[in-house]
């Protein structure tokens, strides 16, 4: 019988954050509960938070794979390119389909927990 992989149940404290990267541009922190290279092409999870100044006032956003969102402090608009508008505050949940392009414009400072599969 095989074991089941461990749960992530954690408590955040300061150092467990580590600085988030995009193209050379710094997009906030992030806090891996289950990163890529541990997922083994299964579902990714993370709390991301961005702090005043720690990423641009738009993102230009793509919806790599499904996305649910659980936004725990602060604002995110998402503008879809065709014009879709969805705005998510704290305690607000979000599931995102694979393959939209879309805008993101958030207040800061800004966490979500979310789930890419």
């Amino acid at each position: 019988m095989n074991a089941s992989p461990s749960p992530a149940v954690v408590t955040i404290g300061e150092e467990q954050w580590e600085p988030f990267w995009v193209e050379g541009e710094r997009m906030g922190d992030m806090h891996w509960l289950r990163p890529p290279a541990d997922a083994g092409g299964g579902p990714v999870a993370t709390v991301w938070r961005v702090l005043p100044g720690e990423a641009p006032a738009e993102i230009e956003y793509a919806f790599d794979g499904d996305e649910l969102w659980h936004v725990l402090e602060g604002t995110i608009e998402v503008t879809y390119h065709d014009g879709r508008h969805y705005t998510l505050s704290a305690g607000d949940v979000g599931t995102f389909p694979r393959g939209g392009r879309a805008i993101l414009r958030l207040t800061t400072p800004f966490k979500k927990a979310y789930m890419v599969a």
